[in-house]
């Protein structure tokens, strides 16, 4: 009984092997009929369109690894020529140029490809795609389909409607390149803490790309008083255009999910897709490949929290002097740089730490009296100065993001105008948004 399951399983794995190289062999055929000439002259046209350099460096390798292809269609004075179409198990590569012979103006309408591998079944455009032109009416695009094509499946259909905003009819059957029989998948992996319960609902190791599924449930999320925190509510800032912009990319990675493979970090290069709500978050996102997969670890840190009991800050006169007023709030300083009574401002720095902003303020004096809030900005003085800087010196993004964590940010509050009498203030904040030092990690189990 055994040696006939043994059997078994090599004839499945001859006829999967046979199946990937069919696939290859036919697209192997269709580089074979041009002449060098033309093989050479065709691979600097796509060398021109890949960069070697790209941070997608599994699309890099596969299209050295494929053969160079050359269909064309023509409709409407424009070639459309296919270079390249690559499968893995976690995606589509098709790599395509274009030339516009007939000079049509518009250059802003869709350029989006579909792929058909059977007659029931139309992948819609592609999720991901990457356009350059030159001035002479050509343009070329490599274009990303996060699917996986039936192993089975020799050919598709590339489905073209419209190029630059022209209608017309561009579709062929292309071969499919297969990079490998990499078909690894591992689901339902599980890490809980402190309430939080962070899921790999599935990851898949292609020779192309890795893809992980991922979300982080918040299991008491009606209840969360006691904890003191839950996942943030929303995803805008309130201080104003200069704290809502790409400075806080730069200072405060949210949601960073990092993979490692043996303590090396595989480097991600595209998020795709997610959701989040107040009791949890959701997302899709691509690494590089991992050629060896040894000690995988696949961890979840810098997750936005937002507060759940109000954040208080006591501030009382001494001598008619506002006494100096600073607290650590999730690893900021927080300081009152100044107080102007007749026109109801509050000024509050921050500096270093996780706190990203604290909004919804509610101010009221010894007797219990509230005033009235108005508004709020903010400001970043060197900013500006700093950025200069690192464009300059061409800092790494690493020694950026620290310079950036410790500029000051100053955050001022308009009321109502004060009494010039009060010596006391409460000063509360209903929201305060920050980012977790917590860290949730899952061991890829390999085998």
């Amino acid at each position: 009984m055994l040696r006939y399951l043994t059997n078994i399983l090599i004839l499945l794995a001859i006829l999967v092997a046979i199946s990937v190289t069919g696939c290859n062999n036919i697209a192997q055929e269709y580089g074979m009929g041009l002449k060098e000439t033309e093989k050479e002259s065709n691979r600097e046209v796509l060398d021109s369109i890949i960069n070697s350099n790209d941070r997608d460096q599994g699309l890099v390798w596969a299209s050295e690894k494929a053969p160079v292809l050359e269909l064309t269609a023509k409709d409407q004075g424009i070639t459309f020529t296919v270079h390249q179409l690559i499968a893995d198990s976690v995606r589509v590569i098709l790599i395509a140029s274009w030339e516009d012979e007939e000079g049509h103006s518009e250059t802003t309408g869709g350029t989006n490809p579909s792929i058909k591998q059977a007659s029931s079944q139309l992948f819609t455009s592609s999720s991901t795609w990457r356009v350059s032109r030159t001035d002479d009416g050509k343009a070329s695009g490599i274009f990303l389909f996060y699917t996986s094509l039936d192993l089975e499946k020799e050919t598709v259909m590339v489905e073209f409607e419209e190029i630059d905003g022209v209608r017309g009819d561009w579709s062929m059957e292309v071969p499919v390149f297969r990079t490998g029989n990499d078909h690894e998948i591992i689901r339902g992996l599980i890490s809980e803490s402190d309430g939080f319960e962070f899921y790999v609902y599935e990851l898949i190791l292609g020779s192309t790309a890795t893809s992980i599924n991922w979300g982080l449930q918040d299991t008491i999320a009606d209840e969360t008083e006691k904890r003191g925190y839950c996942l943030v509510k929303k995803r805008q800032w309130d201080i104003g255009e200069i704290w809502d912009s790409p400075f806080f990319s730069r200072i405060i990675l949210e949601d960073t999910l990092v993979l490692m493979n043996n303590k090396e970090i595989i480097d991600s290069y595209e998020i795709s897709g997610g959701g989040s709500s107040k009791s949890s978050i959701s997302s899709t996102e691509y690494h590089l490949p991992v050629k060896e997969p040894s000690e995988l670890k696949v961890i979840l840190k810098n997750i936005v929290m937002q507060k759940t009991n109000p954040v208080k800050l006591d501030i009382k006169k001494s001598n008619d002097k506002w006494k100096e007023f600073a607290r650590e709030i999730e690893g900021t300083m927080v300081k009152v740089e100044n107080i102007d009574l007749n026109k109801g401002e509050i000024v509050l720095s921050y500096q270093s730490g996780r706190l990203i902003e604290m909004s919804s303020p509610i101010l009221k004096d010894n007797q219990g009296t509230l005033y009235e809030f108005k508004e709020m900005s903010g400001e970043i003085p060197e900013l500006d100065s700093k950025m200069e800087e690192i464009y300059d010196k061409q800092l790494e993004m690493e020694e950026a993001a620290t310079i950036f964590h410790n500029l000051k940010r100053y955050q001022t509050l308009y009321f109502e105008a004060l009494p010039e009498n009060l010596d006391t203030l409460y000063l509360s904040f209903k929201e305060a948004i920050f980012v977790s030092d917590k860290e949730w990690v899952i061991e890829i189990p390999y085998y």
